[in-house]
């Protein structure tokens, strides 16, 4: 079941083998791929769940969907190389530049966005209310002093930190999906 979608789509997906993360993870092109990667998981969520609807992507663009019932913004990130069973983790974007520019959770809120969703390579999706994930990634952040992550790519930089999944389990909604296919 689809509902009418707004965006175009990178189709070319063959070039994120999974087999082949060195590929994936070539850091001179990894801003690139993670769009087009973004854009494969933003396909796959909107072909399994009914209730949103794509946003024409465009700069001034904050968001991926938008709840068809009350219009709430919807953001998702995807995690291409990962699955539920080979991380325990999520990785939480703070930063989006080393200008200290707000990035993942953090900028979402900023900009109204109500829904922050994180999907896995085997179709686990995790969707979180945007302030009670901002909330309880700085209490966590700040109460185990967690170290920060740096992504150094050629066009972006970013900061974030990994959170342990179960630290976070009584504020998500787990929802299965049928695994990402890049074919």
């Amino acid at each position: 079941m689809k509902i009418v979608r707004g965006a175009s789509f990178v189709t070319s997906a063959t070039l994120y083998d999974p087999k082949n993360k060195k590929d994936y993870y070539d850091k001179d092109n990894h801003f690139f791929k993670s769009i087009k990667i973004g854009q494969i998981g933003e396909k796959h969520v909107a072909n399994h769940v009914d209730e949103l609807a794509w946003i024409s992507q465009n700069e001034e663009t904050v968001a991926d969907f938008k709840v068809i019932k009350t219009g709430e913004l919807v953001e998702l990130k995807t995690e291409y190389g990962y699955t539920t069973k080979s991380t325990p983790n999520f990785f939480l974007e703070r930063f989006r530049n080393l200008k200290g520019q707000p990035g993942g959770p953090w900028y979402s809120q900023i900009n109204g966005v109500r829904w922050f969703m994180k999907l896995f390579a085997d179709g686990h999706l995790f969707i979180f209310e945007t302030k009670d994930l901002v909330d309880r990634a700085d209490f966590l952040i700040n109460k185990n002093n967690l170290k920060e992550v740096f992504i150094r790519g050629e066009h972006r930089d970013t900061i974030g930190y990994l959170i342990k999944r179960s630290d976070l389990s009584d504020i998500y909604k787990k929802v299965e999906l049928p695994p990402l296919t890049f074919n």
